[in-house]
């Protein structure tokens, strides 16, 4: 989705064979594998848990998976691509899902949805400062729908707003510290 939304703010500087290439790679290692594998462990029995997963045991693979998914994508599949602020989102979405599996490690529970949508919410807000967009309408629906997504989690008691609080500021920190970082990888 970060991808998209990057794409869609600015198309104009890459090639469309850059912007499909990278989506698909996108859509590829962070959707449809991410779902695959989570099918597998569920044939596995390795999570005996519906789609809440309650155990830490449950949440800690599908967390390091997915860790090594996001490393496999900016660090191998992207080392020679030019579209640095891609990479950025995507360590900065690696941190927060190392911060939260060192929290699973440690017995507590924060909401990867929040998490997901605040690092998704401060890249976009990002990309339309750092490209001079007009976009006070998609911020204010960015905000809109994560009020929604918060309102749903806690509507059906998967987490307190405690846990959604924690996990939207997990999710906005790191973006929000390599806001202003520029590094080369």
């Amino acid at each position: 989705m970060a991808t998209g939304c990057y794409f869609f703010v600015s198309h104009q500087f890459y090639s469309t064979s850059e912007i499909q290439l990278t989506l698909f790679h996108t859509l590829l290692l962070t959707f449809l594998l991410p779902i695959c594998i989570y099918f597998m462990l569920r044939s596995m029995k390795m999570m005996s848990s519906s789609i809440m997963i309650e155990r830490r045991e449950e949440r800690t693979s599908p967390i390091v998976l997915n860790i090594a998914l996001l490393a496999i994508l900016v660090f191998y599949i992207w080392e020679n691509n030019r579209i640095y602020n891609i990479k950025h989102f995507f360590i900065g979405y690696m941190l927060s899902y190392l911060i939260v599996l060192a929290t699973v490690l440690f017995k507590k529970k924060y909401s990867i949805h929040m998490l997901s949508y605040a690092a998704l919410s401060i890249f976009f807000i990002k990309t339309t400062v750092d490209l001079y967009k007009e976009s006070l309408f998609a911020i204010s629906a960015l905000i809109f729908i994560g009020g929604c997504i918060a309102s749903a989690r806690l509507a059906i008691n998967a987490h307190t707003s405690k846990e959604i609080i924690i996990g939207t500021f997990i999710g906005a920190l790191p973006q929000i510290i390599l806001w202003n970082k520029v590094f080369i990888l």
